[in-house]
């Protein structure tokens, strides 16, 4: 078993591979697997990744286009090691001793013993400036255990962060694969996890993240309308504790408005809910939005 396994899946982004591969090579931590799913790219994927070569395992993996999280699956499944990481194709790992730091942070303070399925930190932009909030820590500005949507959601803590999960709490979760979407958001496994997990908050950068003009960030009006069933999914989950009550009625009537547009009826909405005491009123508050846009 390594100590870290490094998942990345991609899609037509071979010629970005090189910068991911060398923050991996010049990791101070050199016990790792770099798993590279190849979600049915079209460029030379297949060839970049066999030209790498390095003392630690990589291995390549290819799948008929299904969309990153049917991708992250396949990753996950065949990965072997203490912590398992996403590091897409266009960031890379914030310094050569981020492998270390999630380490020793971990034998100091044993994320097992505290039910805790991962450690996250910060993400920085290209001009090293981070991505939305920091976490609210504890006094002495350590770390502070939360879980996932307690601190994303209900503290509204924004942007993107990088978590190291434990591979082993992490092959527990699938992602949901549904008919004819290729598109699901990470967060339905976070917040599956954050029922049973907690989560130790660093205010440490662990990767570098760039947006560019092709990436999924810049295309969730498309993700949306092509993926529906993912978003009802999310939303209806979302509608139940420990989400707060006012991200629960506008969960429940977003999770109404999307299973309408898809032709369900009210009765099946209905017995689909998982929060049916916010049922009505989350159908009057969907009235009375009307058509206005769903916050995804």
């Amino acid at each position: 078993m390594h100590k870290f396994s490094i998942i990345t899946a991609v899609y037509n982004r071979a010629h970005l591979l090189q910068n991911v591969y060398q923050s991996i090579v010049k990791q101070s931590i050199t016990d790792v697997e770099w798993i590279v799913v190849d979600d049915g790219s079209e460029d030379n994927c297949r060839e970049v990744v066999k030209s790498f070569k390095s003392s630690f395992p990589i291995i390549y993996l290819h799948q008929k286009n299904a969309g990153k999280h049917a991708a992250l699956n396949r990753g996950i499944t065949k990965s072997n090691s203490f912590f398992t990481v996403i590091i897409d194709s266009d960031d890379v790992l914030y310094n050569d001793d981020t492998l270390e730091t999630v380490w020793n942070l971990n034998n100091e303070l044993n994320l097992k013993k505290m039910n805790c399925s991962s450690i996250s930190g910060l993400c920085l932009d290209r001009k090293l400036e981070v991505i939305g909030n920091t976490f609210p820590l504890r006094k002495d500005n350590s770390f502070i255990v939360s879980d996932h949507i307690n601190m994303r959601f209900n503290k509204n803590i924004s942007g993107d962060k990088c978590e190291f999960f434990l591979t082993d709490v992490l092959k527990r979760y699938p992602f949901p694969l549904l008919k004819d979407e290729k598109f699901l958001t990470e967060a339905v496994v976070w917040n599956r996890i954050a029922h049973d997990y907690k989560t130790v908050y660093v205010n440490i950068p662990f990767k570098l993240v760039e947006y560019l003009q092709d990436g999924l960030s810049s295309k969730i009006d498309l993700l949306f309308t092509n993926n529906m069933r993912g978003y009802m999914l999310y939303f209806n989950e979302g509608s139940i504790r420990p989400f707060k009550i006012k991200l629960r009625l506008l969960h429940a009537m977003n999770y109404i408005k999307v299973a309408h547009h898809l032709g369900y009826s009210c009765l099946k909405i209905f017995i689909g809910a998982n929060n049916k005491l916010f049922f009505l009123p989350a159908l009057c508050l969907a009235i009375v939005r009307g058509k206005k846009s769903i916050n995804i």
